[in-house]
């Protein structure tokens, strides 16, 4: 075998430069699709892919032009320059074609993950192969590498289409759960401050969770938050403020910006330290020091409760965001999904095998890295969303189940009603991941950040719920908008094969496979099987 590019050189420098302002790439990238773990750089993934397929430079010119091709071929513009005449993609699947006798080679990714490297090795016109025994990774890669080459640009606008059924249909049943409000808003930029009345829409709920102080003489309960911060930019500054009542041992809250704001720091008031840190406590009402023991014991006896303390709004797209305080119409929403939930678990579930509609699978109690391992008593895994939260995913996932069978009456092909209810099932799970009692608000960003936003589920002391059913960051909508983007992005004129299989038997042929490319897993830097579950 003729030596290769990738034992000459790579553009390293360039190369993780690229990577870096990939991540910063949201719409259509496969990171967005489903979450996965320690996902390379598609930028690195078609480096590697190509760099394995063509000859090593015979000369200091060739050399030198190798490595200016390979900074551009390796962009993320290049993905989708091949309708351009002189396309370095074009350029590359010829070079690859020549060194490989004019046939398309037939590369193996045996621990495929997420599906970067086979692709990549798709886009650069190869026969691509992944194996992975992951349910989840293998579920991720049939919608990358197969289900958008087979079926195009149809399966984009029907997973679009159906999408909006499951929504219209979830909503009729949900929306009563979150109301939204008539209210004067305050919006600040800046100096500025402009007043206005106008119908908004919640775009979160910030819940904190909440124990009973153990001093005999105060008893209180204490609102756990890390820090108040609620909105951290430059030009937008917005903090709760804790109003304590002693004599009836409760604490209030309060929402400051602008002037109010800065005159309370300057009195004291630090919005970047709560109640809470590293599960040690601190009454407010008394002064007390909590120790994470106690904090721990309380939730695992079950005491540990939570507060609805403020919500998120906006008037609008562009119009940003906004807060108050939660008021008796919101605890009684959350009260009635609370009710209805109840009302529904009283039924048969609508899943296969008899399963529950809340999943109660039990949760590893001896892994550090999840938040059942940590002494917070958390045992299943349903036990990680609040009522509302419980009730939009079985809803949702309830009709996407149906969607199925709707799908299969209109088209009569089994297979193609399952790839595009994998899609569907995909939002169901990223709705999961950003819609649960370990989701955080981001203040920088002013969002919802996934709870797998790390390599573990830690505790969030202080959590953010979603509104799901408007049209919002999380939610429904913008999930599925996402989801269709990305298989937009990953029509490619050949087909990939996803195997359901362990890179230890692998049942290919010998001498069948031209390269086999791996980015292999790092040890056990990386708890796979639990997050997935």
């Amino acid at each position: 075998m003729d030596r290769r590019l990738i034992e000459e050189f790579l553009p390293v420098k360039e190369l993780s430069k690229e990577a870096k302002r990939e991540k910063a790439i949201r719409h259509g990238h496969i990171s967005t699709l489903h979450v996965w773990w320690a996902r390379r750089p598609l930028v690195v993934s078609r480096a590697a892919v190509f760099a394995s397929l063509v000859n090593a430079p015979q000369s200091e010119e060739e050399r030198e032009y190798l490595h200016d091709f390979l900074v551009r071929l390796c962009k993320w513009e290049t993905r989708d320059d091949e309708r351009m005449e002189n396309s370095d993609l074009k350029k590359a699947r010829e070079r690859i074609l020549s060194a490989n006798g004019g046939k398309p080679p037939k590369v193996l990714d045996s621990m495929a993950g997420g599906g970067s490297i086979p692709l990549e090795a798709l886009r650069l016109g190869c026969e691509a192969h992944a194996i992975e025994y992951n349910p989840v990774a293998y579920l991720i890669l049939k919608a990358t590498l197969e289900y958008p080459q087979k079926y195009g640009r149809r399966l984009a606008r029907d997973v679009e289409r159906w999408g909006h059924w499951v929504l219209d249909r979830a909503k009729e049943e949900l929306e009563e759960f979150y109301p939204t409000d008539v209210e004067e808003i305050v919006s600040i930029t800046g100096s500025s401050m402009i007043f206005y009345s106008g119908r908004t829409t919640p775009v979160a709920y910030i819940w904190s969770r909440t124990i009973r102080c153990p001093s005999p003489s105060c008893g209180a309960e204490i609102p756990l938050f890390r820090q108040f911060w609620l909105a951290r930019k430059p030009k937008k500054k917005v903090a709760l403020f804790p109003v304590v009542d002693r004599e009836n041992k409760r604490v209030d809250f309060e929402i400051l910006q602008g002037r109010e704001l800065e005159d309370a720091i300057k009195w004291g008031f630090n919005p970047s330290e709560g109640t809470v840190k590293r599960a040690k406590a601190i009454c407010p009402v008394c002064g007390a020091a909590i120790s994470d023991k106690y904090v721990r014991q309380e939730a695992k006896e079950g005491r540990m409760g939570h507060r609805l303390v403020a919500v998120v709004t906006t008037a609008g797209r562009g119009r940003g965001r906004n807060y108050r305080i939660a008021n008796e119409k919101d605890l009684e929403a959350f009260r009635k999904a609370e009710k209805r939930l109840e009302e529904i678990k009283k039924q048969p579930s609508p899943w296969a095998f008899g399963l529950s509609w809340i999943p109660d699978e039990p949760m590893n109690q001896n892994d550090p890295n999840l938040v059942s391992g940590r002494g917070y008593g958390f045992k299943r895994w349903g036990e990680l969303f609040n009522p509302r939260q419980a009730l939009a995913l079985v809803t949702f996932g309830k009709w996407v189940r149906e969607a199925y069978r709707e799908i299969l009456k209109e088209t009569n092909d089994p297979e193609y009603a399952r790839a595009v209810v994998t899609y569907l099932g995909f939002g169901v799970d990223k709705m999961a991941e950003r819609n649960n009692s370990l989701s955080r608000w981001d203040n920088t960003r002013e969002n919802v950040q996934s709870a797998l936003s790390g390599h573990h589920l830690h505790m969030t002391w202080d959590y953010a719920e979603t509104d799901v059913i408007m049209g919002t960051t999380s939610s429904w909508e913008s999930i599925i908008d996402y989801i269709k983007n990305v298989i937009l992005e990953t029509v490619f004129a050949k087909n990939g094969k996803a195997n359901f299989n362990t890179a230890t038997s692998i049942t290919m042929e010998n001498s069948s496979l031209d390269a086999v490319i791996v980015d292999p897993p790092y040890y056990d830097n990386v708890p796979y099987a639990d997050l997935s579950d």
